[in-house]
């Protein structure tokens, strides 16, 4: 009986064991599962499209794009979208060519245009901060990055981005009161349209360069940046495209400086386009 009783209180002890090991894996599991709904960058950004802190792979891609594969693709699918602004005073901040951008999270010709824009500047200077969501779910849904409260360095430019609206399209961030009369000044009027840029007072820019409902559908930040090296992808034709128009344009504001950037042949083809339309 005391065997019999000894073997009972042994069995019970190892399902309790067995019954705790299940429980904590449950938790752990648990837990995975809640860090993995709440980190910057995860799939829950490409399934509700708030704003997130950008996945650093994908930020490397977008902002590392080879020399090479630049030359290649040229202008790619992209269409030029600049206006030149005539008799206008110089666009400066910190003693250096200003480009600013106006836009709205919510907008999809923003996020079209800024893969492009930022894999442009990226040639100029350094990002920081960078975010990534995606456009309204009523206005595209497209995988996006977003410039607010990003960090632009470079010596060759001052960028200045204003995301003006949210994904909803609510108030974000203001323009100054300089930022109004230049957007005014370039566009003949105050009604705000998203995107907007000048550079430095020499180029106005109001459209993205390639249709990115086509482009970039449902493609997640992950897949687009992906594309980006290589000079075949349909999306690498339309935002490397792009991003040598933005170059160029970039490329007048400061002199044809870096030279390594701004004398390559994709660049001044496209700087020729510019200067005979």
């Amino acid at each position: 009986m005391a065997r019999a009783e000894q073997k009972r209180s042994e069995q019970r002890r190892r399902a309790l064991t067995v019954l705790s090991s299940v429980v904590v894996l449950a938790i752990v599991g648990v837990l995975i599962a809640v860090v993995a709904l709440n980190s910057g960058g995860g799939t829950t950004n490409d399934a509700s499209g708030d704003r997130v802190a950008a996945d650093p792979t994908v930020v490397q891609d977008v902002t590392s794009i080879a020399p090479a594969t630049f030359a290649t693709v040229g202008a790619g699918d992209a269409q030029l979208g600049l206006t030149k602004l005539v008799n206008k005073p110089p666009l400066t901040k910190d003693g250096k060519p200003e480009l600013l951008y106006i836009g709205g999270e919510f907008c999809p010709i923003c996020a079209a245009e800024r893969w492009s824009l930022t894999a442009a500047l990226a040639r100029f200077g350094t990002f920081s901060n960078l975010s990534q969501m995606r456009s309204a779910k009523d206005d595209g849904d497209l995988a996006t990055l977003s410039f607010y409260k990003s960090t632009y360095r470079s010596k060759y430019l001052t960028f200045t981005p204003v995301e003006n609206v949210d994904r909803d399209r609510k108030p974000l961030e203001d323009l100054s009161s300089d930022q109004k009369a230049t957007y005014a000044d370039a566009t003949g009027t105050g009604q705000l349209s998203f995107p907007f840029l000048d550079y430095g007072g020499l180029l106005m820019q109001q459209t993205e360069g390639y249709d990115g409902v086509s482009v970039l559908g449902k493609l997640t930040q992950k897949q687009i940046a992906a594309q980006l090296s290589d000079p075949t992808s349909k999306v690498a034709k339309a935002i490397v495209g792009e991003a040598n128009n933005v170059t160029a344009a970039i490329c007048m504001m400061t002199h044809n400086q870096p030279s390594s950037v701004c004398v390559s042949p994709a660049i001044t083809a496209i700087t020729s386009q510019i200067n005979s339309a």
